[in-house]
């Protein structure tokens, strides 16, 4: 679906809403991404529903609920009536849709089982591909049925962080996944195609090759980025 949004008012919407998402790097290393990215950010804003393009016009949602049997306070951003939109400028692979999933399951739990449909627009999966576009919707005809859906999706993203919490988590998956693996000779090409799926990481890093990057200390500035 085509919009008809001008190419600078989607630039100043995901500029806007940039800080809330954490999708580009902060300051000027985020603007300098984001006015080379703007044809492409355009058609990727094109693939989400008309009512839901524009980036900037939901609200905060906050509540509580219960995780491992503690109350925890939480907020949901930019939601849109009856929908979340989530545009992400990075190539799509399976493990961005955990974030669209999991904000979707909380937001049910939040408003007791109201029904909402997430969106997730990111890049093609390769050069050359059109962007990427899925819809979730949690199972359930009724508010009680999404409400058992969501806490399903809520049990399985807690299994998912305890296992996480026992070795180190992987900034860069594919390299990290052979470095766990002992098979570190290959570890150097997969960061080449993690730096390829994670635009900022290209940009931040150029063409630096991976023994560079693999020797060099991180510093006080890395880890506020982290």
């Amino acid at each position: 679906t085509a919009t008809n949004t001008s190419n600078d008012d989607a630039i100043a919407q995901w500029k806007a809403v940039r800080p809330i998402t954490g999708v580009l790097p902060p300051g000027e290393l985020g603007n300098l991404i984001a006015k080379e990215i703007s044809n492409e950010l355009l058609l990727m804003i094109g693939r989400l529903p008309v009512n839901l393009q524009n980036l900037s016009a939901g609200t905060d949602i906050d509540g509580t609920i219960n995780i491992s049997g503690v109350t925890s306070s939480m907020r949901i951003q930019n939601v849109q009536p009856g929908a979340i939109a989530r545009v992400r400028y990075k190539r799509f692979n399976e493990s961005l849709v955990l974030e669209p999933w999991l904000e979707l399951a909380i937001l049910t739990l939040i408003k007791d089982g109201e029904r909402f449909e997430a969106h997730l627009v990111t890049r093609g999966v390769k050069q050359g591909m059109p962007p990427a576009h899925r819809r979730f919707v949690l199972l359930g005809d009724t508010n009680e049925k999404r409400i058992e859906t969501a806490k399903i999706v809520l049990s399985c993203v807690e299994g998912m962080h305890t296992a996480a919490s026992n070795e180190a988590i992987p900034y860069f998956e594919r390299a990290s996944h052979e470095l766990n693996a002992g098979t570190e000779k290959k570890a150097g090409g997969k960061l080449d195609k993690d730096l390829e799926y994670s635009a900022a990481a290209a940009y931040a890093f150029g063409e630096r090759d991976a023994d560079s990057i693999f020797g060099e200390e991180a510093n006080d500035t890395d880890y506020q980025y982290l």
